[in-house]
């Protein structure tokens, strides 16, 4: 966990604002910390397991519960692909036979990255 949660920040050092997750988000080094075993809950005591980051709407890296046991926080599988939405909106599960619980079962975890896409081009011919 602390070694994936620690890559996706360094991925961030190296890219500067495309992925707004890096080392300097607090909250994400205490993420890492608690993973690590070297801090308490990053929200306070009592409050659980962590199960995502967020910077605002931008971009967000979650992932299942693993330590708590509790397994009510899980990644869900993606909704299927509507053929009819291109080129407004595209959609791609590959591969295609492969499912969240298929991945969960081989790796035992799953991590998720949200990236909601709010920039149009116009292409002049």
């Amino acid at each position: 966990m602390a070694d994936t949660i620690d890559g996706v920040l360094s991925a961030g050092d190296r890219t500067g604002p495309r992925i707004p997750f890096n080392h300097e988000f607090h909250y994400a080094r205490t993420v890492v910390d608690y993973y690590r075993g070297k801090t308490g809950d990053p929200q306070g005591p009592r409050t659980g397991e962590p199960t995502r980051l967020s910077r605002g709407t931008i971009l967000t890296f979650s992932w299942d519960q693993v330590r708590s046991g509790n397994t009510g926080q899980l990644i869900e599988e993606p909704g299927p692909c509507s053929p009819h939405e291109p080129p407004v909106r595209r959609c791609l599960n590959e591969p295609a036979s492969t499912s969240v619980a298929d991945l969960r079962r081989e790796y035992g975890m799953v991590f998720r990255i949200t990236m909601p896409v709010k920039n149009y081009f116009t292409v002049w011919k």
